[in-house]
């Protein structure tokens, strides 16, 4: 005698429709906005691409492929129950009622004290510690410069008929010479 027993297969429980492909159709859509938010930028920031470095091309495909990839896992994660659930709770505790001001100047510490300054590593050793802060700030520096050129945010030109002298841009106003 048969049953109209339905099998599930753990695996697909609470699982959403994929892509084709197997990609999560909300990541997709917020990896494509961001990169159509970052061409815009680029173009706008960019004078109309009329500062815009076309031997940087490469850096900025691969750049553009970087903010979708990490767009996307970045809203994959967010959909996972874990996650989910501390995202929720995260929230509700720092609009508690009575205490939103110091949640926030908290969170203000926080972000200084474990992410610009990581004293958590300091603790273990101050060698590792300095070694952790010249990569970390390093980083930050290098980001700084490489994103806005490859974006055509900034660019320089030589100044007068010196071609030892430079003034750089920062979208269409001279900021410095050097």
């Amino acid at each position: 005698m048969a049953t109209d027993e339905v099998v599930v297969d753990p695996a697909r429980v609470g699982a959403r429709r994929r892509a084709p492909g197997g990609l999560d159709p909300r990541g997709v859509v917020a990896g494509v906005l961001a990169v159509a938010v970052a061409i815009v930028l680029v173009a706008a920031g960019s004078g109309g691409l009329r500062w815009f470095d076309a031997a940087l091309t490469a850096y900025l495909f691969g750049t553009l492929f970087a903010i979708f990839a990490v767009t996307y896992r970045y809203v994959v994660w967010l959909q996972r129950p874990p996650t989910r659930r501390l995202r929720k709770r995260g929230g509700e505790a720092l609009r508690r009622r009575g205490s939103r001001l110091r949640n926030l100047a908290r969170l203000g510490s926080l972000i200084v004290t474990q992410l610009l300054v990581q004293s958590f590593i300091r603790r273990r050793a101050t060698s590792r510690w300095l070694a952790h802060q010249l990569v970390f700030w390093g980083c930050v520096l290098a980001a700084l410069v490489t994103f806005p050129l490859v974006f055509g945010w900034f660019h320089f030109e030589s100044v007068g008929q010196h071609a030892r002298d430079y003034r750089m841009y920062i979208a269409n106003f001279g900021v410095i010479d050097f």
